[in-house]
C-alpha cells in the first residue's frame, strides 16, 4: 500500500513558469492600467478617450506577454503567451479602427468581448 501511494504522490508534468521578474512586470501592468483606468472615471463620457486608454491598455499588455514568451526561450517555450500577445496587440490596432467606422460603443465592445474571449 506504501508503493502506491509514494509512486502517485509525485507529479509528472513539468511546467515552464517565467521568471519572477516577468511575473511582476505583467503584475505592474494590469496594476497601473486598473489604477488608470480607475482615477480617469470622470473622463470616460467620451468614446474617443475610452478608445485611448484601452488600446495603450492592450498594447502593454501584448507587450508583457512577449517579453514572457521571449523569457522562455532557451526553457521549453510555450506559444501561449506569443498567441496571447499577438491577440492583444491586434486588439490595440483594431480600436482607433472603429472610431473611423462610425465611432460606434457596439464596435467597441465586440473587439473588447472578442479579446477577452481569447
Amino acid at each position: 500500500m506504501e508503493a502506491a501511494v509514494s509512486m502517485t504522490a509525485g507529479s509528472t508534468t513539468s511546467e515552464v513558469l517565467p521568471s519572477r521578474p516577468v511575473r511582476l512586470l505583467r503584475v505592474a501592468v494590469l496594476l497601473l492600467a486598473g489604477l488608470g483606468i480607475a482615477f480617469t472615471a470622470t473622463m470616460h463620457g467620451r468614446l474617443g478617450f475610452d478608445l485611448g486608454v484601452t488600446s495603450a491598455v492592450l498594447g502593454a499588455i501584448g507587450a508583457s506577454h512577449l517579453v514572457e514568451w521571449f523569457s522562455l526561450r532557451g526553457r521549453g517555450r510555450n506559444a501561449v503567451p506569443l498567441l496571447l500577445a499577438i491577440v492583444a496587440i491586434a486588439s490595440a490596432v483594431l480600436l482607433p479602427a472603429t472610431a473611423s467606422v462610425g465611432g460606434s460603443v457596439l464596435g467597441f465592445a465586440m473587439v473588447i468581448a472578442a479579446w477577452a474571449q481569447v
